[in-house]
């Protein structure tokens, strides 16, 4: 849960990078992270006597500085499904030391199973000042029944939705709105990048088995500041239970996408339960092609599977370089959904 699988035992040999507080950081993905969700970016100060390669990240020791939420209108509800670089500025107040960076995505596309994707990077922090943000403890932060991980994104359309985790601290206080201290991705990257990529095939049916789903893996931290070294992550991303928030164990998330290994640049990785190789250089030429499966499919996890089986094939598919083109698979995603949106729809109209 705080910095993925293995990704913890990999500090002392990942590099440290040193940032001014007041700096923008950030993380890039080979790939948007397609699954609709909340994503959030922390901070772990890295308590007395440790460092950021020596820390296991235990201790109520974390904040958030960042958090990306969903998008609602009149009838609707969605999250951004097309990002791949999350951007956030540490915040000028806080000390300066050794700290972790972690991101997180959380994938809402099963109902009651979220899957979380995260992946860190250690960063020494210069300047700063003497704030003390309210911190939380990772695992711990987020209840197993938290209604934010656990809703139905699709039926009844919700009409409100809170970030999962605490308030976003901002200089001067202890939480704050994310619209006002971080924005999503930004068109002009961090002058620094590296990325990892792990995405695999199958949705899961349960909280406790959510470690299916493909999802981008994110993995670097990125600075504003001109820089001839970039932050390498202590582990790619990939789907962990939900029900794990409570685990003590850092090494019992199981994922079913293989962590990989620390790097400075970017290098894709071949998912462990697909034969297709994730592109650190997406394709501008590949589109995406279609599924087998009935756009009419039964369940959620249906329309999810083919989903990602379209974006697994369009990944492998020969490219040019550029994005990969996804729009025949969020086609066939969108039918899908609304065809088990109207079926519930009657059927509750029939029952009324």
């Amino acid at each position: 849960m705080r910095c993925n699988v293995g990704g913890l035992e990999s500090g002392a040999s990942t590099s440290t990078y040193e940032v001014a507080a007041g700096s923008k950081v950030g993380f890039k993905a080979d790939q948007a992270a397609f699954h609709p969700g909340p994503a959030g970016i922390y901070l772990g100060q890295v308590p007395e006597g440790e460092t950021a390669a020596t820390w296991d990240g235990s201790g109520a020791n974390w904040f958030k500085i960042y958090e990306l939420g969903a998008d609602i209108g009149e009838g609707t509800f969605s999250f951004p499904t097309d990002i791949d670089t999350y951007e956030t500025t540490i915040p000028a107040s806080v000390p300066a030391g050794d700290y972790l960076l972690r991101m997180e995505h959380v994938g809402l596309h099963s109902a009651g199973a979220p899957q979380f994707y995260v992946s860190c990077a250690q960063l020494t922090v210069t300047g700063g000042g003497d704030a003390n943000p309210d911190k939380v403890e990772i695992p711990g932060y987020i209840a197993p029944d938290d209604p934010s991980v656990t809703l139905n994104i699709y039926y009844p359309v919700p009409t409100s939705y809170d970030c999962p985790g605490p308030e976003v601290f901002t200089d001067g206080s202890s939480g704050g709105d994310a619209s006002s201290s971080s924005a999503p991705a930004s068109s002009a990257p961090a002058t620094s990048a590296a990325s990892s990529a792990a995405p695999s095939s199958a949705a899961p049916t349960s909280a406790a088995e959510s470690s299916a789903a493909s999802e981008p893996a994110t993995s670097a931290a990125e600075s504003s500041a001109p820089a001839t070294s970039s932050a390498p992550a202590t582990s790619s991303a990939s789907a962990t239970s939900a029900a794990q928030s409570s685990a003590p164990a850092e090494t019992s998330a199981p994922a079913t996408s293989s962590a990989a290994a620390p790097t400075t640049s970017a290098a894709p990785s071949t998912s462990a339960s697909s034969p297709a190789t994730s592109v650190s250089a997406p394709a501008s030429s590949a589109s995406a092609p279609a599924t087998s499966a009935p756009a009419s499919g039964n369940t959620y996890n249906d329309c999810w599977n083919a989903y990602n089986k379209c974006a697994a094939d369009a990944n492998a598919a020969p490219n040019a370089g550029g994005a990969v083109d996804f729009s025949a698979c969020e086609s066939e995603r969108a039918t899908c959904l609304s065809g088990i949106a109207r079926r519930m729809h009657r059927r509750k109209a029939l029952r009324a």
